[in-house]
């Protein structure tokens, strides 16, 4: 099963966060890699 989640071009730098941090962590919790 795939989840997406769509986010507006202009939000993706908050996605990521700084050092990829808030990225890493979503991918942790969602056993994605």
């Amino acid at each position: 099963m795939e989840h997406l989640a769509r986010i507006p071009k202009n939000r993706i730098a908050v996605l990521i966060g700084k050092r990829g941090s808030t990225r890493k962590m979503i991918e942790k919790a969602c056993k994605a890699s």
